[in-house]
């Protein structure tokens, strides 16, 4: 993450991670790793599991990252086909990211977070608003 177009909004915590964060979990780790909370019974590394826990939440994959009214969007990373993080848009049209256990952030984009730690955007999610 060599680019500097984020700001730190809370200090790093061990309760929760990127995949709790865009979720709106605060309270416990996510991981498809055994003794850990996971939303389905389909524990894979491989991104298409990643993707249905969040179809799971009922969001749809979309083609667009930017700001919709009505809706809720996360954006999903994936590295040689095996998720990495995820990231969810604010009510201003920045992104928030969980960075492992460290800071939360604020980015402009998920595009910020591209490259070697965390691979590529993998896909756009979006929810609506209830």
């Amino acid at each position: 993450m060599g680019n500097t177009s984020y700001k730190v909004t809370s200090g790093p915590s061990k309760e929760y991670n990127c995949i709790a964060w865009a979720a709106g979990d605060t309270a416990r780790w996510w991981s498809n790793v055994p003794g850990y909370w996971w939303p389905t019974t389909n524990r894979s590394s491989f991104v298409k599991s990643l993707v249905d826990v969040f179809a799971g939440m009922s969001y749809e994959i979309c083609d667009s990252t930017s700001l919709e009214e009505g809706f809720e969007k996360v954006a999903l990373y994936e590295k040689a086909g095996l998720w990495t993080h995820v990231s969810r848009q604010l009510v201003n049209g920045h992104w928030t990211s969980k960075l492992g256990l460290k800071e939360d952030i604020e980015h402009e984009s998920p595009e910020v977070l591209v490259g070697d730690l965390y691979g590529t955007v993998h896909c756009i999610m979006r929810k609506r608003q209830i």
